[in-house]
């Protein structure tokens, strides 16, 4: 079955990897923007979504796939920019507290 849009196994090792990357971001990113004044919602959710899109970047273009050119990395960045923000928008302010 050759189809154009078959998904590839997503190694654990990369999974470990974003949930490390985006739990020791929130852990050193979060406490500050608090510092700063800002909701703690907001603040967490600045930090969830700057740290997603920079792991999920990562793991996108340097461990699963090793993207060499420009323009690749930027569509792989621009996609888990709009996944990472919207999936913590929804976590944060949708689903968990809005406080």
């Amino acid at each position: 079955m050759n189809s154009p849009f078959e998904f590839k196994q997503v190694s654990a090792k990369s999974i470990a990897f974003f949930l490390l990357f985006v739990s020791m971001v929130n852990l050193i990113l979060a406490q500050p923007l608090i510092y700063l004044g800002l909701p703690k919602s907001l603040s967490f959710f600045i930090s969830t979504g700057l740290a997603g899109t920079a792991g999920l970047t990562i793991v996108l273009t340097l461990i699963e796939a090793k993207v060499k050119d420009k323009k690749g990395v930027l569509k792989r960045l621009l996609l888990s920019a709009v996944i990472c923000i919207s999936l913590s928008y929804l976590l944060i302010y949708k689903l968990h507290f809005t406080n």
